[in-house]
């Protein structure tokens, strides 16, 4: 008689309608879950992943309309774990990589920030150094340099010889290096 109180795990489990289902499913349960956590903990190395994964997969059967009893219940089981742990890979994986791609891009722009705010800095460092030069000096950097004018137009304008401005432009470029390197790690 105790043997007719068992009740098989192997029969279709579906939503509980009565005490018999409810009792099938506790056992299958009961019978299953640590191999398939086991087997989900090996795919997946992380516990509580692997918990969700078994319980997610539970909670289906619980929900549908069963198994089929053709079906051989531990292959049913196993390969079912073994596909939602390899759903979960999936799903990570492009979640990572959307969120990887979403970080080099977010990497990308502020490395260009810096940069720009970098480039910017040292050109206002430079525009200081510039303006702590001598005037003839940095007329003569800046005619040379910025207006890119030939040493000889630089010597015509500002009434020097050329040789005076290959002087001045040795002198303001020292003064600038000089300046500059303060600002250096």
């Amino acid at each position: 008689m105790a043997e007719d109180n068992q009740v098989n795990v192997n029969t279709r489990v579906h939503y509980p309608r009565d005490s018999d289902e409810i009792n099938a499913f506790r056992e299958m349960y009961l019978n299953y879950y640590k191999r398939l956590f086991v087997r989900a903990f090996m795919v997946l190395k992380n516990r509580e992943v692997a918990e969700d994964v078994v319980q997610d997969l539970f909670l289906k059967l619980w929900q549908s309309k069963g198994y089929d009893k053709a079906l051989q219940l531990d292959a049913y089981l196993y390969r079912a774990v073994q596909n939602a742990c390899f759903d979960y890979i999936k799903r990570n994986k492009q979640l990572e990589s959307v969120f990887f791609e979403s970080f080099i891009d977010d990497m990308a722009e502020a490395q260009h920030l810096l940069a720009q705010e970098d480039v910017d800095d040292k050109l206002k460092q430079l525009r200081n150094a510039l303006d702590g030069l001598p005037e003839q000096c940095k007329k003569i950097f800046d005619l040379v340099y910025l207006q890119q004018k030939k040493y000889q137009e630089a010597a015509d304008i500002t009434g020097v010889s050329i040789n005076t401005v290959k002087t001045q432009l040795k002198r303001g470029l020292i003064k600038i290096r000089e300046y500059m390197q303060q600002f250096r790690c």
